[in-house]
């Protein structure tokens, strides 16, 4: 018993940390500037519901717990990697960039899977890609519009 509600206290807190990020910087300043609070607690709401279907959809659709793991930590590589690196590293990064690469490695990592891995290729590899196009592509532009308050001069190089 004490197994299956350490179990199910990590689900509720896994679940409740993903609601607050897609609420809270999922949707301010880089997709919804000036969004009220009202409409974050919708939003946070709306999230749980999705994030709940999508974890149910995946645990039904795949009966063996290690296979959920690696399942998620595939797209977890492939569309939180670079990203993070992005993030600390590159200058010209922008917050609508970056979460455009988030969903690009996503999507395509989780498609990838769906499909049943295309030419025997890991769904990382293509995710991963995915995410570096999207990333970088929306970064640059949306690089002059929206500049990082601490580096806004560089992306005038």
């Amino acid at each position: 018993m004490t197994i299956v509600l350490v179990f199910f206290m990590g689900i509720v807190a896994y679940q409740i940390i993903g609601d607050e990020v897609l609420a809270a910087y999922g949707s301010t300043d880089a997709v919804v500037p000036d969004l009220k609070e009202k409409s974050e607690l919708a939003l946070s709401r709306l999230f749980a519901v999705a994030l709940s279907v999508g974890a149910l959809i995946i645990a039904l659709y795949i009966k063996n717990a290690y296979n959920i793991l690696m399942f998620a930590w595939s797209f977890y590589a492939a569309s939180a990697g670079l990203p993070c690196f992005a993030a600390l590293y590159w200058k010209k990064a922008t917050k609508q960039g970056i979460l455009a690469g988030m969903i690009c490695g996503f999507v395509v990592c989780v498609g990838w899977k769906l499909v049943g891995l295309p030419f025997g290729i890991g769904a990382t590899v293509p995710g991963t890609i995915a995410c570096a196009v999207g990333l970088v592509s929306v970064s640059f532009a949306t690089c002059r519009k929206y500049p990082s308050e601490f580096l806004s001069s560089e992306c005038a190089q």
